[in-house]
C-alpha cells in the first residue's frame, strides 16, 4: 500500500495518508492521520501504518456499527432468496442492534460491548407487533437470534476487509434453553376437529390436512388443487406462502428436500373431497366460478387465507377447547411424534416433514417420544439381559 506525508499547518505537525485496499464498491479507500513530532518519527509512523494496511489491519475508523449493519443487509439482499429472512434481519438490526451498538465505531467494537448488549437484550421488553402491555421481555431464543445476526454481519465485514478483527470469533454464543416439543393428544385432536367442524370459518379441512400431512403453515396455505391427486392420494409441495411487510406472498420451497411429494392418509383424502364440494358451492355463491386450480384452503369469501389470520383462528379455537398452549405448528409436531410412536423410522419421518437431514429430526423428537427410549432399553434387555440373570 502507498503512503504520503506532508507538513501540517501547525509547526511540528505532519499529515499522513495511507491507501487501503479497495472497498466492496471497487473504489479505493484512504486513511488520514495527524502526527506531532520530528519528521523522521513521522516517517517511521507512516511506515508502520503502511505495513498495517498491507496486512489489512487498517480500516476506516469513522465507520459505525450502524453503517456496517446497513451495508451487510444490502449485500444479503443481493444473495438471499427469502424476503422473509431479510425482513427478520431488518427487525433485528433496526429494533435492537443499532440501538445498543450502532453508535460505536466498527473497528473499536470489542467483546465487552457485545456482553453488555446481551445483558441489555435479556431484560428488554418486546417491540413492534410482538410488544405486550405487561412489558414481557424477549425470549432467550430471540436473544440468540440477535447474536447470530450480529455475528453474521461481523463475519462478512471481516471477509470484505471492512474490519480487521472480528470480536466475536472466539466469543461463546448464548445458549437458550431447549425448546419444549408441544403436541396434542388423541382426545385433543378429537375435540379440535369437532370444534373446527362447527366453526363459522372453513377450518376443518386445513386442520385435518395439517395433522395428516405434517406440512408447514406456508406449505399448507400455498396448496392448489393441481398439487393434490385425490385418486392416487398424493400431495406435492411446490410453493410456500409467507408474509413480507404485512403482505401475503408466495415463494419456492427453500430446499430440495422441502420440494416433495407425500402420500396422504385416507381420512385426509375423504375430508378434501368433502371440502372441495363445499368450496365449489361457496365460490359459485360469490360469483367466483369453480376454478379447478384455486387455492385449496380459503375463507368464507373465497379469498386465500392470510397466514397470520389463519394461525389466529386456529389458536383461538385451541383456547376454546382447553388447549391454550397448542398452536398450528403443534399439529405438525403431533404428526411426527405419532408416526415415530407407531414405529416409523427417523429417515422416513424426516423426508415426510421436508427437513434438511435426519439429524434435525432426531434432535427435535428423540426426547419427545418416551416410547422410543423405552423400546431401545427393552431391546438392550432382549439382547444381553439373560447374561446378567444367569449369573445372579
Amino acid at each position: 500500500m502507498a503512503g504520503q506525508i506532508k507538513p501540517g499547518k501547525a509547526e511540528g505537525s505532519w499529515y499522513l495518508r495511507v491507501e487501503l485496499s479497495r472497498g466492496i464498491d471497487g473504489k479505493r479507500r484512504k486513511r488520514r492521520f495527524t502526527f506531532h513530532g520530528k519528521k523522521r518519527d513521522a516517517e517511521k509512523r507512516l511506515a508502520d501504518l503502511v505495513r498495517e494496511a498491507d496486512r489489512d489491519e487498517l480500516t476506516d475508523s469513522k465507520l459505525t456499527v450502524a453503517t456496517l449493519l446497513d451495508r451487510w443487509i444490502a449485500s444479503r439482499e443481493t444473495r438471499e432468496r427469502s424476503p422473509n429472512t431479510i425482513a427478520a434481519y431488518r427487525v433485528h438490526v433496526d429494533f435492537w442492534l443499532k440501538e445498543t451498538l450502532g453508535a460505536l465505531q466498527a473497528g473499536q467494537l470489542r467483546p465487552a460491548h457485545v456482553e453488555q448488549a446481551l445483558a441489555t437484550w435479556r431484560t428488554s421488553a418486546r417491540k413492534g407487533k410482538r410488544a405486550r402491555k405487561d412489558g414481557t421481555p424477549i425470549s432467550p431464543r430471540t436473544v440468540r437470534h440477535l447474536f447470530d445476526t450480529l455475528r453474521a454481519a461481523l463475519r462478512w465485514a471481516k471477509q470484505t476487509k471492512i474490519i480487521a478483527v472480528n470480536p466475536l470469533e472466539e466469543f461463546e454464543a448464548p445458549k437458550p434453553p431447549e425448546r419444549e416439543i408441544i403436541t396434542i393428544d388423541k382426545p385433543g385432536i378429537a375435540k379440535l376437529v369437532k370444534e373446527a367442524r362447527s366453526a363459522p370459518h372453513p377450518l376443518a379441512a386445513p386442520i385435518i390436512t395439517a395433522f395428516g400431512s405434517g406440512l408447514r403453515r406456508g406449505e399448507l396455505l400455498g396448496l392448489r388443487w393441481s398439487d393434490v391427486d385425490l385418486e392416487e392420494g398424493i400431495v406435492s409441495v411446490r410453493r410456500s406462502v409467507l408474509i413480507v411487510n404485512g403482505e401475503r406472498r408466495e415463494k419456492q420451497p427453500k430446499t430440495r428436500l422441502s420440494r416433495r411429494s407425500n402420500f396422504l392418509p385416507a381420512f385426509v383424502l375423504e375430508e378434501l373431497r368433502r371440502h372441495r364440494a363445499e368450496q365449489r358451492e361457496r365460490r359459485i355463491g360469490h360469483g367466483l366460478g369453480k376454478d379447478d386450480d384455486c387455492y385449496i384452503f380459503d375463507d368464507l369469501a373465497g379469498r386465500p387465507w392470510h397466514p397470520e389470520t389463519f394461525s389466529w383462528q386456529v389458536n383461538e379455537m385451541c383456547d376454546r377447547i382447553g388447549y391454550p398452549n397448542v398452536t398450528l405448528h403443534a399439529l405438525r409436531r403431533s404428526f411426527a411424534t405419532m408416526l415415530l410412536e407407531a414405529g416409523t423410522d427417523y429417515r422416513t419421518v424426516s423426508q415426510l416433514l421436508g427437513q434438511s437431514n435426519t439429524v434435525t429430526t432426531e434432535r427435535a423428537y428423540l426426547g419427545a417420544v418416551p416410547s422410543l427410549k423405552r423400546s431401545a432399553v427393552a431391546g438392550l434387555d432382549d439382547e444381553v439381559g439373560d447374561i446378567f440373570r444367569d449369573t445372579a
